[in-house]
């Protein structure tokens, strides 16, 4: 029976052998033959199906060559060069080498709507080498293709060689259309506008879409989109949608919600129905501008147009709530999205990432992150560099550390503001060693650094106390060839004040306002608070003159720092004073300042438990609770059983909450 077997049987056998020892079983399609698989159809036999166009028998050459026609225009009218390319070949393999200059320009013209303006070229010497001469519209299509692609030069490079090979042949309505939109895309409007001059010249009338095109190239210029917008109507073009959403989206660009929704009535007005394009722009100028609630109000609108809103305005939307932080209310939107059957993509969780960040959420920004990864979305820099800043703004550098290095695993390079961000949060810490080494590490991803890095490093030299090394990191600064700004200048003031070198922190404003630089009320309070930690009143009190001489507003910093020095003399006229000027500058004192003026009751020798307990009093009836320090120097003051006695009369804890939570 063996011997009698089939070859197939024998190959059935010897797979059940060898598939023995497989604990799954294999499938049938093992032991049985397959059906034959379809014929495999050419591409050109699928576009024809596609197209609905079947070849019939003994069809002429002519109506053959008109399908090709037919299917190759749909093609290339889509921009699909790959379907393009395959009928192009085909045709070539049919008809030999040379073609007509037909086909070689509908292969261009795939390139030029898909703005592949290295796939023009290609075909265009691919042209030239099988001796095709170009003609005004191929040069037309390689000018559109370099501006589809917003290569301005490109396309004025096809413009000057089409001059150079065929001189006869006209400067066309096309091709200035062309290079204008390549001058639009590009961001160029005085480009556009030469090119708009030169249709005049070359006896072109120039069109809506002309006049449109130079809209869009104003970008955020909206006296410019509106002065053209006006100089269309001038020469009797009439409007249509695409132009009064160009105009419409300058004023959006600057977050001008009023001018974007003026323009929409304008072209309500005009019986031009509102698109969706739009709404993208009214709720974007919202996110701009800061209105969330005007943003949903657009949003809303649209949906009762009829208007099926897409993944951009539901992003805009979530973006609005992102810059002030409101990560709740940004949350809900995401979660409408998919309500809506669209899926988020990096903009979305980079937004939410933002709304985190925004408010410091270290912990929430990374679980967007997360989130962002797990959903197979790759994650740009700008995502990962908000996570990093959010964990560097809390001080906790690990965290920032870990996903720096996260980020370089994932094969995107680390930026400047990323590296900084580390920096900076070991800076908070005063962690000079680790500020110095992702410094260097900074300088090993081939980064430069810039004056945010040397400030960091220096603030973290400031917050240890190390100002000879704050002022090497300075100089380095300096022979690295960048100019210090104020804050760099205000944090090495600040580490001599923290030394106690006030002549060296002095000598610091000085070269700032050498340097042309103007100090603020940051660089005047250091001074202020270094002499009022050496308890120099006369001095602090100077600077102090000089900041409010300087044009500047004290504020509540300034006013402590006298308060301090006041405390800490035990000089209770003059604590008495600065906190009147301080209510009288229509601040609103914080627990230090009234600590600072108690402060200065305690410190008098003897202790002026009178004014302790005046001033007591009036910090209570502003609506200030004391802490547990701030209760120990007034019972210092006034002793512990006046103290409880006034406690009890004005309904003071005298175990303040955090002490109370310590206690349990």
């Amino acid at each position: 029976a063996a011997s009698s077997a089939s070859p197939l049987m024998k190959r059935r056998r010897a797979l059940t052998y060898s598939l023995s020892s497989v604990s799954e079983l294999p499938s049938p399609a093992v032991f049985w033959p397959l059906p034959p698989p379809p014929p495999q159809l050419s591409q050109r036999d699928r576009l024809q199906r596609r197209s609905g166009s079947q070849p019939r028998v003994g069809w002429a050459q002519e109506e053959e060559e008109e399908v090709n026609k037919r299917i190759f225009d749909e093609c290339a009218e889509q921009g699909d060069v790959a379907s393009s390319r395959a009928i192009f070949d085909d045709i070539r393999c049919r008809h030999g080498r040379t073609l007509r200059r037909f086909w070689w320009n509908m292969l261009l013209k795939a390139h030029a709507n898909a703005g592949d303006d290295e796939g023009a070229m290609a075909v265009f010497h691919e042209m030239s080498q099988s001796g095709v001469v170009a003609s005004g519209r191929t040069f037309g299509k390689l000018v559109e293709s370099a501006a589809k692609a917003g290569n301005a030069e490109m396309a004025e490079h096809w413009l000057h060689l089409m001059a150079n090979i065929s001189p006869s042949l006209p400067l066309g309505e096309v091709h200035l259309n062309a290079m204008m939109n390549a001058c639009s895309k590009a961001g160029d409007a005085r480009r556009a506008e030469f090119w708009l001059s030169r249709m005049s010249a070359a006896d072109v009338t120039s069109d809506t879409c002309s006049f449109t095109t130079l809209i869009t190239s104003c970008s955020s210029d909206t006296e410019k989109a509106v002065s053209w917008f006006e100089m269309m109507l001038a020469a009797g073009r009439q409007p249509n949608g695409i132009s009064y959403n160009a105009v419409l989206d300058s004023f959006a660009k600057r977050g001008d919600v009023a001018g974007a929704v003026q323009w929409r009535a304008k072209m309500m007005a005009a019986s031009v129905k509102p698109t969706l394009i739009t709404y993208n722009s009214l709720i974007a100028a919202c996110a701009r501008h800061g209105s969330p609630e005007q943003a949903v109000a657009e949003f809303q609108q649209m949906r009762k147009e009829d208007l099926q809103p897409s993944l951009v305005c539901f992003n805009s939307v979530i973006d609005a709530f992102a810059k002030p932080g409101d990560a709740a209310s940004a949350e809900h939107w995401f979660e409408e999205i998919s309500k809506a059957n669209l899926a988020p993509d990096e903009v979305t969780y980079t937004s939410m990432i933002n709304a985190c960040a925004q408010r410091g959420n270290a912990t929430l920004a990374s679980l967007w992150l997360t989130r962002m990864l797990d959903a197979g979305l790759q994650a740009n820099t700008m995502s990962y560099s908000a996570v990093i800043s959010s964990c560097a703004k809390r001080g906790a550098t690990p965290q920032a550390a870990e996903w720096l290095d996260a980020m370089s695993q994932s094969r995107i390079k680390p930026d400047l503001i990323a590296f900084n961000a580390v920096i900076n949060s070991c800076a908070k810490n005063g962690d000079v060693v680790g500020a110095s080494h992702w410094f260097d590490d900074l300088c090993k991803a081939s980064l430069t650094p810039d004056k945010v890095s040397y400030t960091a490093v220096i603030e973290s030299c400031a917050r240890s106390n190390r100002s000879d090394e704050a002022g090497r990191w300075f100089l380095k600064m300096l022979d690295a060839g960048l100019f210090p700004d104020m804050i760099t200048y205000t944090t090495v003031m600040s580490s001599a004040a923290r030394a106690g070198d006030m002549s060296d922190a002095i000598r610091m404003f000085e070269l700032a306002m050498q340097a042309k630089l103007t100090p603020d009320v940051i660089c005047y309070n250091t001074l202020i608070d270094g002499f009022a930690r050496q308890g120099d009143v006369e001095s602090a009190t100077h600077w102090f003159s000089l900041l409010s001489a300087a044009g500047l507003r004290p504020n509540l910093s300034s006013h402590n720092s006298l308060l301090k020095c006041c405390s800490r003399a035990g000089n209770v006229p003059a604590a008495r004073k600065w906190l009147q000027a301080t209510l009288a500058s229509g601040l609103n004192p914080d627990l230090f300042t009234w600590s600072s003026t108690l402060g200065a009751c305690a410190n008098a020798s003897p202790p002026n438990w009178e004014d302790a307990e005046e001033l007591f009093r009036q910090m209570v009836m502003s609506g200030m609770h004391p802490d547990r320090l701030m209760l120990q120097t007034f019972a210092r003051t006034v002793g512990s059983r006046r103290c409880s006695e006034i406690c009890r009369e004005l309904g003071v804890d005298q175990l303040p909450q955090q002490q109370r939570k310590i206690k349990k």
